[in-house]
Parts: structure tokens; C-alpha cells; sequence
């Protein structure tokens, strides 16, 4: 038989080694813990890499429709230079023209006590009204129709202006 102190022992024995066996069992789930959260780490950090990844590729692929969108654009552009030059000097001459006729008949009207704002704008009406109004035949033109009212709208503003101008050349010497 065993004594009191002997299973006291044995009781203790057991405890630690119960106790052991808790604190492996502890460390193995510790263990097990660490290591899915390094591989949640790690698919987190792969995911990232590959959105990071996607994300350059489409900024590329955007960046290469853009520059290839306006290629095409200046490629149009071109094309349509090459096969109107005549509009394109046409055009020259308007804006170069514009200024001159623009200042001299805001300076007609306002000779006529017209206000500087007012006659700014009606200035800006009667030569833009001429180029929309031959820009609006151009257009006939090109799509078939007749353009012959589009003409005559744009000598009649014309000579509105023509006589704004002539007018004011009339006052201007003595």
C-alpha cells in the first residue's frame, strides 16, 4: 500500500504533468494562431501586390487610349488641312481681318453716343454674324442644298458693317 505521502506525490506528479501538457497544448494553439495570421499576412500582402499590379496596368492601358485617341484626333485634323487649304486661308484672313473692323466700328458707335459695352456687342454682331452666317453656306454647300440666302445674308451683314466702318471713316476726316 502506498502511503498518504506517496500519493500526495503522485497527485502533484500528475498535475504537473497535466499542467505541462496544458501549457504544450497552449503553445501548439499559439503556434497555429501565429502561423494563420502570417498567412493572412501574406495573402493580404500577394492581394495587395496584385491590385497594386491591376491598378498600373490600367493606368497604362488608359494612358495608351488616350495618347492613341489623340493621335487619331490630330490625324483627322491633318487629314482635313490636307484637303482644305483654301478654308484654312480663308479663315486666316477672317481672324486677321476681325480686329481692325471690330475696333473701327466700336469707334463708329461710339462716336454716335452709342456706350463703349453696347457697342463692343454690336460690334462682335455684325462680324459674327458674317462669319455664321457664310460658315451656315458652307455647310449647305457641303451637304448638297442650296446656299445662295446663306450668300446673301452674308453680304447684307457685310454691308451693314461696310457702312458702320464707311460712316465712321466719313466723320474721322475732315
Amino acid at each position: 500500500m502506498s502511503s498518504y505521502r506517496e500519493d500526495r506525490r503522485a497527485d502533484r506528479a500528475a498535475e504537473r504533468a497535466q499542467d505541462r501538457e496544458d501549457r504544450r497544448l497552449e503553445l501548439d494553439a499559439q503556434r497555429e494562431r501565429e502561423a494563420a495570421k502570417a498567412e493572412e499576412r501574406r495573402k493580404d500582402t500577394e492581394a495587395k501586390r496584385r491590385q497594386e499590379q491591376a491598378d498600373r496596368k490600367a493606368k497604362l492601358a488608359e494612358k495608351q487610349a488616350k495618347k492613341a485617341a489623340a493621335a487619331a484626333k490630330r490625324a483627322k485634323l491633318l487629314r482635313w488641312l490636307k484637303a482644305n487649304p483654301a478654308t484654312l486661308f480663308v479663315a486666316f484672313v477672317m481672324v486677321a481681318s476681325i480686329v481692325p473692323a471690330i475696333l473701327s466700328q466700336i469707334g463708329a458707335l461710339t462716336g454716335a453716343s452709342v456706350a463703349a459695352p453696347m457697342a463692343g456687342l454690336l460690334a462682335a454682331m455684325l462680324e459674327g454674324g458674317a462669319w455664321a452666317i457664310t460658315f451656315m453656306g458652307k455647310q449647305a454647300e457641303d451637304a448638297g442644298r442650296e446656299p445662295r440666302k446663306y450668300r446673301i445674308g452674308t453680304w447684307a451683314v457685310a454691308t451693314v458693317a461696310a457702312a458702320v466702318n464707311f460712316w465712321h471713316g466719313l466723320e474721322v476726316v475732315p
